[in-house]
């Protein structure tokens, strides 16, 4: 919805991504942003001149989130649902009357795809996870391929170095409605069983998550330097 605020112009922005790059209309000239779910890799090849913008999370924070919201009922609205193939529907199915537990250790092709190294898949360059440079290709093109990220741990500074690194004078003022705020959840589980299949889907992710926040911390500091120098030399 931030973004969305850059661009009075409705005809702008693209109708939401579900799974059909044909329906955000690319060779639509009124187009300018495009929004949803798709990887850095399948929308580089439809358009390489594209900036892109993303957020990262906590690997285990967001997992538990994707539990919540594949749980709750009230999530299967927006149109989204509505497009799953059989075999994912049924993944659905399993996640709305699943234990956390049982989420975590299921081997249902749907439930995992949410869950391994998910932010490493959608910034890499490679679709097969045993790539030798599946990591490292995700590192590379957040730090050097994409016109900004945020970190949702530190939402009002990445708002704060959005403005001040595109320049943008729109507050942020999101609606209640309009406002997907994120929370902390507990992490602890007291089956051993589950923390290590946790470990093990959120490998890369985690390396992942570590170089965002190093990288993003260093930026930070590098915009409160040149907002410094900037008062002193307006003084």
């Amino acid at each position: 919805q931030y973004l969305r605020a850059h661009f009075p112009d409705e005809s702008a922005v693209a109708p939401p991504f579900y799974g059909d790059m044909e329906s955000l209309e690319l060779d639509d000239p009124r187009r300018r942003l495009f929004w949803g779910h798709f990887t850095y890799a399948q929308f580089y090849d439809r358009c390489p001149q594209a900036w892109f913008i993303t957020f990262l999370r906590d690997p285990v924070q967001r997992l538990i989130s994707q539990y919540r919201s594949l749980h709750n009922p009230e999530n299967l609205s927006g149109g989204w649902e509505r497009v799953l193939p059989d075999h994912a529907r049924t993944g659905l199915e399993f996640a709305q009357q699943a234990s956390f537990e049982e989420f975590v250790m299921s081997e249902d092709p749907f439930i995992e795809g949410h869950l391994r190294d998910l932010q490493t898949r959608f910034l890499s360059s490679h679709s097969n996870r045993e790539h030798p440079n599946y990591l490292s290709s995700a590192i590379r093109n957040l730090s050097e391929c994409f016109l900004f990220f945020g970190i949702t741990e530190a939402f009002q500074d990445s708002i704060q170095l959005f403005r001040y690194q595109l320049q943008s004078s729109v507050d942020y003022r999101a609606k209640k409605f309009d406002r997907n705020k994120s929370r902390l959840y507990d992490v602890e589980s007291k089956d051993s069983a589950v923390r290590q299949r946790i470990e093990e889907l959120l490998t890369n992710d985690r390396r992942l998550y570590d170089f965002a926040r190093h990288e993003f911390a260093a930026r930070v500091m590098r915009m409160q330097q040149g907002q410094q120098l900037s008062a002193h030399e307006a003084a």
